[in-house]
């Protein structure tokens, strides 16, 4: 079973993915957790490089480096994708930590949106359950504040639209179960728990 974990950062979506993945050796399963788009690796640290270089030769290119970098992240997960369609079992949990809905929700975020990016991200793996992850935008804010503050492509405006549509995708997609963190991550846990029991894939 493939599992995914998504939403703004600053919604406790990792922390509550980590704690569903101890529930889950618990009971026997095997879990990997893979992350994706995942800053550190060699991948993502070449692509920074040109990216900067590319930034500084032409600062007034945004947009079109927006663009690129669809592209680019596309095909990283499309790539992830097909490694993982040779990794699943019967027993055996795959949790996705972020997928290929963010970036496409960033793509519509950033107007990096089109026609070649979204059949990349349609041949990316669709998940048997994708947790989305939603906590009220004050708490969002504070959360991202202690951990040093928002880069580039996580600004307060970007998370608020971002927040959106995570929230229309839940809505729209019924394999999409939208989890509200807010005050109490145990209560956040605990529905996690249920919709899982409720809808696994035996």
């Amino acid at each position: 079973m493939i599992i995914a974990f998504v939403g703004v950062d600053g919604t406790g979506k990792t922390t509550l993915l980590s704690k569903f993945a101890e529930y889950l050796k618990q009971t026997g399963k095997t879990v990997t957790i893979i992350k994706a788009l995942r800053p550190d690796t060699t991948f993502a640290k070449n692509y920074n490089m040109v990216r900067k270089e590319f930034f500084e030769k032409y600062p007034n290119k945004k947009h079109e480096l927006n663009v690129i970098g669809s592209y680019i992240m596309g095909f990283d997960l499309l790539q992830n994708s097909e490694d993982i369609k040779d990794s699943d079992s019967s027993n055996k949990v795959i949790i996705l930590d972020r997928w290929a809905i963010c970036q496409q929700l960033y793509a519509k975020v950033w107007i990096a949106e089109n026609d070649f990016t979204n059949i990349v991200y349609s041949m990316c793996l669709e998940p048997d359950l994708t947790f989305v992850i939603d906590s009220e935008m004050d708490l969002i804010e504070k959360r991202i504040q202690s951990r040093g503050g928002a880069n580039e492509f996580e600004n307060i405006l970007c998370l608020r639209r971002l927040k959106k549509l995570y929230c229309k995708y839940a809505m729209e997609n019924e394999k999409a179960i939208l989890i509200k963190n807010n005050r109490e991550i145990c209560e956040a846990y605990a529905n996690v728990i249920r919709e899982y029991e409720t809808r696994r894939i035996v």
